[in-house]
């Protein structure tokens, strides 16, 4: 199964709203994400995934749907090799 990795970078009103914490619990109820979301000293939250090719966009668009409002802007990157990541989802500090 082939793996794509994305990492996104989210801005806004993004720190202290639960933001990390959504977001580990919507990668756990899309099952096959992995990777982590942290805050960055910016303002901004970063979110490093790796999934099946096509299951990055709709965990994408879940973390969208719950933070819309506070979210500006959306920066997307390729991630790293999906080999560095966690084997599963975690908030990093």
């Amino acid at each position: 199964m082939v793996e794509a990795c994305r990492r996104w970078l989210f801005y806004g009103r993004v720190q202290g709203v639960g933001f990390r914490a959504t977001t580990l619990g919507l990668a756990a109820k899309h099952h096959t994400v992995r990777g982590y979301v942290r805050n960055l000293p910016s303002g901004a939250v970063e979110v490093v995934a790796a999934a099946p090719a096509g299951s990055l966009r709709p965990f994408r668009e879940s973390i969208e749907s719950v933070f819309g409002d506070h979210i500006r802007d959306i920066i997307e990157e390729p991630g790293p090799d999906p080999a560095s990541l966690p084997t599963d989802f975690e908030i990093r500090h």
